[in-house]
């Protein structure tokens, strides 16, 4: 018997868990503008599944932070509408409890899990190869970043705001086109192995 990781599982784990997600998911956006009943009890069916799975607190929070800008653009959208603060409310507590599951999920189940889960629910090979070339090139992008941030550090003598600014600005380009002349390597290795 094999010593599995916290958070790992097997395929058919991962695929269970992914279509559990997928449909709360679904029923969180169902759920009609206005109904609090309904919304606290998929709030309370979440916590009970986040303290089962035990899932880390900050990790799931800081998920969540990232995301908020992008739901809050939504919500500021939705108050234009008729009786837009309750349709603003409603969406801030339907994403909300929506990005917290995603954010569960990815706190309890690796990213190799979460493929392997994919491929069990047959999902097309490429679009999973896809996303596995996407996570792991992503963790390269942020090292790049790094050495760039640190960089702009070293070579940064003044504390002017403008000169920082050009500094970062030249350390972003850089990595862009690091980024960019690494996707076409390996777009060029891709093609040498026969894939098109």
């Amino acid at each position: 018997m094999s010593a599995r990781m916290p958070g790992s599982c097997t395929p058919h784990g991962a695929a269970a868990r992914l279509l559990t997600v997928l449909a709360f998911v679904a029923v969180v956006a169902s759920t009609r503008t206005g109904d609090w009943t309904r919304l606290a009890a998929l709030a309370l069916g979440l916590a009970s599944a986040w303290a089962i799975a035990r899932a880390s607190l900050r990790a799931v929070l800081v998920r969540l932070a990232l995301a908020q800008p992008f739901v809050v653009g939504l919500e500021l959208l939705a108050l234009f509408q008729p009786d837009g603060l309750r349709v603003a409310a409603t969406l801030a507590g339907k994403s909300t409890l929506c990005i917290l599951a995603l954010a569960v999920l990815a706190d309890r189940t690796r990213f190799t899990d979460l493929l392997a889960g994919l491929r069990a629910l047959r999902v097309p090979a490429l679009l999973v190869t896809a996303l596995g070339l996407t996570e792991r090139y992503l963790a390269l992008l942020v090292g790049e970043a790094r050495r760039a941030s640190r960089a702009v550090t070293s070579r940064t003598f003044s504390r002017r705001r403008a000169g920082v600014r050009a500094a970062s600005a030249a350390g972003a380009a850089a990595v862009f086109l690091r980024a960019t002349a690494r996707a076409e390597r390996v777009a060029l290795a891709m093609r040498a192995r026969g894939l098109r």
